[in-house]
């Protein structure tokens, strides 16, 4: 059965219709569909202006509901998987995330989380250690045998065991 447009309902159409999306329509009017909505706006001659429809169009086709929606996962240059972050609207990296939940707390800046097998796809938490930023640098740097030509560039100290020829 039809629902007649109370005067207060239609006068809140004219005002607000070509500046909300259609969620927020919804929203206002919760006893209607957007279909009735839509048609009562058609027949006070109500148009939505384009930026509008844009955004319309967007949140219809944003997410899971996009034609190219890969789950909300993918990798970056270097091979670190990254997961959608929907309070923040972009993406982390998922091995951060997961640490962060783990611990309960977010992490700093200076804090780095290493991948022990060294597989940046391997995200199981027994994987993965939260180290400072200079505990990460000396593990991958200790041992690593450098030219004598390296040795000159950087400080001598971190040289001691190449001699020069």
């Amino acid at each position: 059965m039809r629902k007649s447009w109370s005067e207060k309902e239609v006068y809140m159409l004219i005002n607000n219709y070509n500046k909300l999306t259609n969620e927020e329509l919804l929203n206002i009017f919760p006893d209607r569909t957007y279909m009735s909505i839509y048609k009562k706006a058609r027949s006070l001659g109500i148009y939505k202006n384009r930026d509008i429809e844009f955004k319309n169009r967007s949140i219809v086709r944003s997410g899971s509901k996009g034609s190219n929606w890969k789950g909300g996962k993918k990798k970056n240059k270097k091979g670190y998987i990254l997961v959608l972050d929907k309070e923040n609207g972009g993406y982390i990296l998922e091995h951060r995330r997961i640490m962060e939940n783990f611990i309960g707390r977010r992490l700093d800046n200076s804090e780095v989380v290493h991948h022990i097998n060294g597989d940046k796809d391997d995200n199981r938490i027994e994987n993965l250690k939260v180290m400072t930023n200079a505990e990460h640098t000396i593990f991958h740097h200790t041992g690593a045998k450098r030219s004598i030509e390296t040795c000159r560039k950087i400080s001598i100290s971190r040289c001691k065991n190449r001699k020069e020829a």
